[in-house]
């Protein structure tokens, strides 16, 4: 109750701002058996802090854990959105009641250390993960008014943090220029005459090559996924008539590049060299990876770069 209460005052003094909230590595909204030492995630108030859905929010994680033995280094954090603050009783699969799904899917890979007890459940997201991003930025979706996090485990009681460093920072950012899939895990690079960045307006002009990729920040995408970037051409000041959910590139796009992502890496790039002729108007790019666990169940999307030409 007083850490929740803390929770509640820091957010509503810090509203519209950054945030730490503290945790602790026994704390879990996930199923539990015969786990004496779990403890339960409290839900963080977001509404609280000036946070509606359609909002977007930089969730990063901050310090680390010891899983039981291997040393204070584990960098893994999961979330979940809800509409309620409430957690049911442990041994339910589903203890979040009002479940949002939102984020990067995250998927247990064992169930619980004793018993074995499923304890996935389809609308929590991945934060941090191990040798990969210990970020993510994410679309509040429609019905969250409340934010879960823990660390993924199947066993929590011998779960500690010798340093007592462990938390999640919560910063409310700008919505994007041309935002994807909700911030799934895949962003797009774009660059004129230099290495790519994540700016998502540019401008070029004849004689320019304009260079793209696309990464997966949690390198979650399997070896076997396709990963595409689309280019279309239209006048400047003109949004694209899109054909699909959350996509900037209308029935005249092509494929520009098709790659399969390898683990740890970006995709090819892609270059475009930038004729004469093509004053006022715009070089538009996006990201896409088809991918079964996408919260589409088909695809996911990066975020758009416009590349207005001069």
């Amino acid at each position: 109750m007083l850490r929740t209460t803390l929770c509640l005052l820091s957010l509503l003094t810090a509203a519209k701002a950054q945030v730490v909230i503290s945790m602790l590595p026994t704390d879990t909204f996930l199923r539990t058996e015969q786990d004496p030492g779990a403890t339960l995630s409290f839900a963080i108030p977001l509404q609280a802090a000036g946070v509606l859905a359609g909002d977007w929010l930089r969730l990063r994680m901050v310090g680390d854990w010891d899983a039981g033995g291997g040393g204070d280094v584990q960098r893994e954090l999961i979330g979940v959105f809800a509409g309620g603050s409430t957690l049911l009783a442990a041994n339910l699969q589903q203890r979040v009641p009002a479940p949002v799904t939102g984020g990067t899917s995250f998927l247990a890979v064992s169930g619980t250390a004793i018993g074995n007890l499923p304890t996935d459940i389809t609308q929590d997201f991945w934060i941090a993960r191990n040798g990969a991003s210990d970020e993510v930025t994410v679309r509040v979706p429609a019905g969250a008014v409340h934010l879960f996090v823990c660390v993924p485990d199947s066993f929590y009681s011998d779960n500690t943090d010798p340093d007592f460093d462990l938390g999640v920072e919560i910063t409310l950012v700008p919505t994007p220029a041309y935002p994807g899939t909700g911030g799934e895990d895949l962003l797009l690079g774009s660059g004129v005459l230099g290495p790519v960045d994540l700016i998502p307006i540019k401008t070029a002009v004849a004689g320019n090559t304009v260079s793209a990729s696309v990464y997966s920040p949690l390198d979650l995408l399997p070896l076997t996924a396709i990963v595409i970037i689309v280019a279309d051409v239209i006048p400047t000041g003109t949004p694209p008539a899109v054909v699909l959910p959350d996509t900037w590139f209308g029935v005249t796009a092509v494929f520009a590049l098709v790659d399969v992502m390898q683990p740890h890496t970006r995709s090819q790039v892609l270059q475009v060299p930038i004729p004469t002729g093509f004053a006022g108007q715009s070089l538009w790019l996006q990201g896409a990876a088809v991918w079964a666990n996408a919260r589409n169940g088909l695809f996911l999307t990066s975020e758009a770069h416009e590349v207005r030409l001069l």
